[in-house]
């Protein structure tokens, strides 16, 4: 079993990296409560490379995504970070819908 731990990008991390750090960090810090091993990183640059990369580089098992809804002449132009990565990696991809896309389903069925 791996120790939980959290990696950034370095110290000189803009604001906008401090910031995913923290977002990324307060997720993590709810599976650890739970009893869940959890990894994190903060990284610059291609998305679907950096993830794929990532998970080569710590050995991971499985890659999990949350995703959230586009609409879909937004997804035909730019194409998602998940649809590449499923695309292709050799791991398997599990996508989870995020929580905000889950409330906008319920909504909709009310």
């Amino acid at each position: 079993m791996i120790d939980d731990m959290s990696v950034s990008v370095g110290p000189n991390l803009s604001s906008r990296e401090q910031e995913a750090d923290t977002y990324v960090n307060k997720i993590a810090d709810r599976f650890r409560r739970r009893g869940i091993t959890v990894k994190t990183q903060v990284s610059c640059g291609d998305a679907p490379y950096e993830i794929k990369t990532g998970a080569i580089d710590w050995k991971v098992d499985a890659i999990v995504m949350a995703t959230r809804s586009r609409q879909r002449v937004q997804k035909l132009v730019f194409g998602s970070v998940a649809d590449v990565v499923v695309r292709d990696s050799r791991l398997p991809v599990l996508q989870v819908s995020s929580r905000r896309q889950r409330k906008r389903r319920v909504g909709k069925a009310a």
